[in-house]
This record gives C-alpha cells, sequence and structure tokens, in this order.
C-alpha cells in the first residue's frame, strides 16, 4: 500500500513539474511585454511634458497679448445690454427646446474681473464674473448654495452686438440657450 501512496506521490510531483518550465516561459513572456510597454509610457510621457512645455511658453506669449487688447474690449462691452436667451437644447424636465426669456445685464469690470448683473425688470436674479479671453467674455455663476453652474461665453459681433451661449449645469441635467446681446437703450 505504501509503494501505491509513493508511486502515486512520484507521479504526482512530475505531472505538475512538467507544467513549471510553460509557466515560467509565459512568465518571462509577461516581463516582457510588460517592460515594452512601460518604456513606451515613459516615451509617451516624456512626449508629453515637451509639448506641455512648448504649450506653456505659447500660453505665456498669447496672454501677454491679450492684456493689451483687453483694456480696450472692456471699454466696449461695459454698461447695459438687452440679453435675449433661446433654448436650442435640454435634458431637463420643465425646459424645452424653444423656451425664450429676456433679461438686462448690468456689465462691469474692476481690474481684470468682469461683473455681470443680470435684471428681470427691476429685480436682480443672478451675479456672474468672468474673464475677458481675446475678444471673448467668459463668465460664470457658481453660486456655492445651489448645486446648479450656469456658465456663458459672448463675443463681441461688427455691429457693436454680442452672440454666443449660455449653460445651466444642473445635477443630472443640462440646459444650453444661445444667446444674442444688444446694447439697451
Amino acid at each position: 500500500m505504501r509503494i501505491i501512496y509513493a508511486l502515486l506521490f512520484f507521479f504526482v510531483f512530475i505531472l505538475q513539474s512538467c507544467g513549471v518550465g510553460e509557466r515560467e516561459k509565459n512568465l518571462r513572456e509577461r516581463e516582457l511585454t510588460n517592460t515594452k510597454k512601460e518604456q513606451e509610457l515613459l516615451l509617451w510621457e516624456q512626449r508629453l511634458k515637451i509639448e506641455q512645455q512648448e504649450f506653456d511658453k505659447k500660453k505665456q506669449v498669447d496672454t501677454t497679448d491679450l492684456t493689451d487688447s483687453a483694456s480696450i474690449y472692456i471699454d466696449e462691452v461695459v454698461g447695459s445690454w438687452t440679453v435675449k436667451m433661446n433654448c436650442v437644447e435640454t435634458s431637463c424636465e420643465g425646459s424645452a427646446i424653444g423656451d425664450s426669456k429676456t433679461e438686462r445685464w448690468e456689465i462691469s469690470n474692476d481690474q481684470q474681473n468682469i461683473n455681470v448683473k443680470a435684471y428681470v425688470g427691476k429685480t436682480l436674479i443672478r451675479t456672474y464674473l468672468g474673464i475677458i479671453e481675446g475678444n471673448t467674455i467668459k463668465i460664470a455663476d457658481e453660486n456655492p448654495n445651489t448645486t446648479t453652474t450656469i456658465n456663458a461665453v459672448l463675443k463681441l459681433t461688427k455691429n457693436n452686438a454680442m452672440d454666443g451661449s449660455r449653460d445651466v449645469i444642473q445635477k443630472d441635467c443640462k440646459i444650453v440657450y444661445s444667446l444674442s446681446a444688444t446694447r439697451a437703450k
């Protein structure tokens, strides 16, 4: 009986050792593959760093150009504007494409920031804070008391008007309005 157990143990040991060489070969192949992938990732990371440095250099140059033109542009947008909004995209309940609204925006600036107070009639309903980048105004109302974020982007047109878009982003939906602003009379 002991001989049977010894032979059985011997055969099991031999059968298990047969797969060890193949497993080692598979492990070496995986290691080589992982090493190649690591090297590719390192090269990719280095290329990204170089591209980021080039982008940062260009951005610094562009920013200095913007500060010179921004002071002239601020004078063109400061004042009272009638803003017409038309819903062009929505995923929120209670909102439909084609919905429209009109607000009066009082645009002012303090140093480099743009301040916008939005009125419906004589009631102040929202304030925005933003910046000028080239010929574009980017403003946002990120009220910490709500989960709604409102962003707007406007560009000055040739006829002293502004066009753009306004995104109302809520927890689980979004509304996009097209904007058209003209000087208030």
